[in-house]
């Protein structure tokens, strides 16, 4: 998008917005302070945070849950008309510098640069002055005034101009131009927040100068967006009475602030992250029932505008390789001043290092928030074990909650070698029963020179090679191996940084021309079972319009073969990380789900459209969806916007089914539709039989409420 709005300096190109990434929230939390009839928060029991609680306490009883009584931190109507005079902008710098603890002569320097006629001249705002300036020594925002100052951004020159102006981008924050004419950036902020105090522009600045005000990617404003919100989260920190200032920018800086708290990531339950949530919920409390987002990475991608750019990545420059830096993982990236899904990845694992559990709680005591320490609805196991008597008795009940509540979760360990790959998958077929000469076979094609191409990581070569363990998946192996699929060529299969916490993704050109398949690197360092069940989905999402009911298929589909890897080794679901945890949810809604049949209610079968019981598939966790189906579209799993209603059937799915029973008939091409998850829905039997349900249910350690009467 061009600006043509200021002729006598040139064209400007405009880029990139900080825009609100809170735009639903901005439009419900005015009627925060009144309860809602019924609330998100209404069955859960909620503790104010306060100091005697440990950051462990805190980190492992999120989510935090927003105030339900009026506070400034978040007061979405007002908007300050008080100016901040010169005056005023220069005592707060003063005092924000005092606070860092700044050596008395650094403190002078910073102040008296404050009334530079130089910087006076770029930045004539006394509030957005004394913000820059409030950044000076300080490791790694230093850079941010090093790139407007100094000129160490992609345009090489310094900025021409830091100021409020009028935006026409709606809901947009700030902007940041690059003249045609001399190559100098500018940066403007809407005149919304003219009166905004200096530490609420911080972020807003830092976020800004990320840029480069021409090229720009989804991957760069997901990064500028977090890393604004980590840098606020530690003015917050220098300043914990900066939150209170009771004005929109506050408002909208602790909203999304708050949902960087509730998220989770490669680090583990105890620790920040950027990829998930605990219950599929970063936005918690009363007014927030119709704004859900899994994390801060997915609360941001919620923005429309965030969906129309390039993936892909984009360069970035100094002030990005500042701040990436800091972050351990940093260290394995090939280039830190590039916006991407690796450098996703690496803020992911090290941001909890940064945003330490004690600076967590010490925030969430001075948001007011409270964290969840219970439920008000009982909950208690059943009596009776699974068995082919109860089976109408469901739903099944976890007698061992952490095997589903990611509360419990570790991170990954160190991914297997190649010995030990191999042996995993010789004993995990010889626990299937395999004749020695097939379990020979399979295991003797682990050192095959095609398939190490296709699949180079030992442990994900093994997942695969478990497909040889029953016959019905013989399918897959044929797509991957064989290239029978769409593209008629072999599939590789690797490890990649996913944009969404989900287990894999097909890629019909993602191998140098060649389809892929992409397996969550948050799977690193899982058993080969665990990868098979990841391997299975990604290969049955192949298609190139892929509709909602492809993605329910491949998740209750990979769902079986899992059922199918815990009942041969009930040691499986015990592991306790992301990968296992929420497989391990996965089976549990599939276990409390039924059939859709008007007709004939089928409540002692497996199906997929329909709850057993209360209509809660997922019983003992905050969650609660009312059907497999529901579970999945509720999911990260289903993140595409506008899908298609049907989309190609592939043929490792077609062939699977056929195998199973399930037949369409002879029509081709095949279609995914509605009427096919129906016909699986009522047919899901012939994949999951009730024997191994329940064979699967006892693996899990589940009960029931007692035998039908």
């Amino acid at each position: 998008m061009v600006d043509h709005s200021q002729p006598a300096t040139g064209a400007f190109v405009v880029n990139r917005f900080r825009r609100s990434v809170a735009v639903a929230v901005l439009a419900i939390l005015p009627a925060l302070p009144v309860a809602a009839q019924q609330s998100e928060t209404d069955d859960l029991v909620v503790q104010p945070v306060d100091a005697a609680m440990s950051g462990a306490y805190i980190m492992r009883h999120r989510p935090f849950v927003l105030p339900d009584h009026p506070t400034p931190a978040f007061d979405f109507e007002n908007i300050s008309t008080e100016p901040i005079t010169g005056d005023d902008a220069r005592a707060a710098l003063q005092r924000f510098l005092e606070l860092r603890n700044l050596t008395e002569d650094r403190i002078e320097a910073a102040v008296s640069r404050f009334d530079d006629p130089a910087l006076v001249q770029i930045i004539p705002a006394a509030n957005l002055r004394a913000a820059l300036l409030m950044l000076s020594d300080w490791d790694p925002y230093q850079a941010t005034i090093d790139a407007i100052l100094d000129g160490k951004n992609e345009s090489g020159h310094p900025f021409e101009a830091v100021d409020f102006r009028p935006l026409e981008f709606g809901a947009a924050v700030a902007t940041l131009q690059v003249a045609y004419s001399t190559g100098q950036p500018r940066l403007l902020v809407s005149n919304r927040y003219t009166n905004e105090s200096p530490e609420q522009l911080i972020p807003v600045l830092v976020h800004e100068s990320m840029h480069d005000g021409v090229e720009n990617s989804y991957e760069e404003e997901i990064i500028a967006s977090v890393l604004d919100s980590l840098t606020y989260a530690e003015v917050l920190s220098v300043d914990p009475d900066a939150a209170n200032t009771g004005t929109e920018l506050a408002a909208y800086n602790n909203v999304q602030l708050f949902a960087l708290m509730n998220s989770i990531g490669r680090r583990g339950a105890g620790y920040v992250g950027l990829e998930t949530s605990f219950d599929g919920d970063v936005y918690l409390g009363a007014g927030l029932e119709s704004f859900d987002a899994d994390s801060i990475r997915a609360g941001i991608a919620s923005d429309p505008w965030y969906g129309t750019l390039p993936r892909g990545g984009s360069q970035g420059g100094a002030v990005l390789t500042a701040l990436l830096g800091r972050f351990p993982e940093s260290a394995e990236l090939v280039s830190l001043d590039r916006f991407s899904v690796e450098a996703i990845a690496a803020i992911d694992r090290g941001i909890g290092l940064v945003l330490t559990p004690r600076k967590v709680r010490a925030l969430a005591i001075g948001l007011q928030l409270s964290v969840v320490t219970g439920q008000t609805i009982s909950y208690e196991p059943g009596a009776a074990a699974p068995s082919l008597d109860n089976l109408i008795d469901r739903p099944y009940l976890p007698a061992h909650g952490a095997l589903f509540d990611l509360r419990a979760m570790n991170p990954g360990v160190k991914p297997m070698d190649e010995e030990f790959a191999r042996a995993a998958l010789r004993e995990g077929l010889l626990r299937t029963g395999l004749s020695s000469i097939d379990v020979t076979a399979a295991v003797a094609s682990f050192d095959d020179p095609a398939i190490r191409e296709l699949v180079s990581d030992p442990t994900l070569r093994a997942g695969l090679l478990l497909l040889h363990r029953n016959e019905r998946w013989a399918s897959i192996l044929a797509s991957v191996i064989d290239g029978a699929n769409g593209d008629g060529v072999p599939v590789h299969i690797a490890f990649r940084d996913l944009p969404d916490a989900v287990p894999a993704a097909w890629e019909s050109q993602g191998w140098k021309g060649a389809p892929a398949i992409w397996i969550d690197s948050m799977l690193l360092g899982e058993r080969p079972e665990l990868l098979a069940a990841a391997i299975a989905e990604g290969a049955l999402l192949e298609s190139a319009d892929r509709s909602p009911a492809q993605t329910i298929i491949a998740a209750a589909l990979s769902t079986v073969l899992w059922a199918d890897l815990v009942t041969t080794d009930p040691t499986l679901p015990s592991s306790a990380t992301w990968g296992v945890i929420t497989r391990n949810r996965d089976l549990l809604a599939l276990l409390n789900a039924q059939p859709f049949d008007p007709g004939t209610p089928a409540g002692n079968r497996i199906g997929l459209r329909l709850a057993t019981g209360d209509g809660d598939v997922l019983p003992g966790l905050l969650m609660d969806p009312g059907s497999f189906v529901d579970y999945i579209l509720e999911s990260p799993r289903a993140v595409a916007d506008h899908p298609p209603d049907s989309g190609s059937a592939p043929s490792a799915l077609t062939e699977l089914l056929r195998r199973a029973g399930i037949d369409r008939g002879t029509a081709q091409p095949a279609r995914i539709d509605d009427e096919l998850l129906a016909q699986i829905d009522l047919d899901f039997f012939r994949l999951l039989p009730d024997g191994a349900a329940v064979d699967a249910a006892n693996a899990l350690g589940l009960t029931v409420s007692g035998p039908s009467a």
